[in-house]
Formats: structure tokens, C-alpha cells, sequence
């Protein structure tokens, strides 16, 4: 094999093996945003496909109703306890038919 064919195999295989090392860096669950001002703290069920879900943004901390259809703002929970009043968001969801799945 002349030198020139050995040069773009190597080259090719370099190219494959730095691929592959990048595929895996993207999938890997330990490698995430570090940097990342936003985390979601806990994600509640309420029915098949909706959720309620507490993220934290920088120094705030929301509440938000997700469907497969819909994400909602429900409340800011950072000037509270962070404890949510589980009746009032029960009662909102049951009246509001844009977040409930039927």
C-alpha cells in the first residue's frame, strides 16, 4: 500500500474514533448542562398524560402544569414555603379543560 493510502485510512479512522467518542459524550447521562440555571426539582402525576412539575429558574421557583397539548404557569413558589396547596391546584385542575385530558 503507498503512503498516501495509509495517510487517508488513518486519517479516517482517527475521524470515526473522534465521532464516536463525541456520540458518546452526548448520551451519556452523566455529562449534562452543568452550567444550567435551570433544574426541574420534581414532577407530580395527575392523570394519563399531565403533570405537575416544580422547576427551579436562577433564584425563582415555578410551578407548571404540563399535557401533551399544554404547559401552563400555575404559581411562583419562591416567596413561599414551597409548599403547595394541593386542594387549590386539585380544584383548578378539575375546573380548567385546557389541562385535563379527557
Amino acid at each position: 500500500m503507498s503512503s498516501l493510502t495509509q495517510m487517508w485510512i488513518m486519517l479516517l479512522l482517527v475521524l470515526v474514533i473522534l465521532g464516536g467518542v463525541m456520540f458518546l459524550l452526548r448520551k451519556s447521562k452523566y455529562i449534562k448542562n452543568l452550567d444550567s440555571d435551570m433544574k426541574v426539582i420534581g414532577r407530580l402525576a395527575v392523570g394519563p398524560r399531565s403533570y405537575l412539575a416544580k422547576v427551579k429558574v436562577g433564584d425563582k421557583t415555578i410551578l407548571l402544569g404540563i399535557t401533551s397539548q399544554n404547559i401552563s404557569y400555575l404559581c411562583d413558589l419562591s416567596s413561599q414555603d414551597e409548599h403547595i396547596n394541593v386542594e387549590k391546584f386539585k380544584n383548578e385542575l378539575a375546573s380548567n379543560s385546557d389541562f385535563t385530558q379527557k
